[in-house]
């Protein structure tokens, strides 16, 4: 099996907007070859709410995340 390209979203907020209701959707729909790790927002308080309201992945507050194997 293939390795899952890893994913992280920025902008998608727990409200309704265009990565919560095209994008986020989108990579649903592909789940297959796709891993959603997270969302990263202005402050991590934001982009906790956001992947507590789609159910998936980690709350980032900086672009810069460390590797983790």
């Amino acid at each position: 099996m293939a390795a899952k390209m890893k994913v992280d979203m920025r902008g998608l907020t727990a409200e309704r907007s265009w990565a919560s209701t095209a994008n986020h959707p989108a990579i649903r729909a592909l789940s297959e070859g796709i891993e959603f790790i997270g969302a990263v927002n202005s402050n991590r308080a934001s982009a906790e709410r956001a992947v507590k309201a789609v159910g998936m992945g980690r709350a980032f507050d900086s672009v810069i995340v460390p590797h983790t194997p």
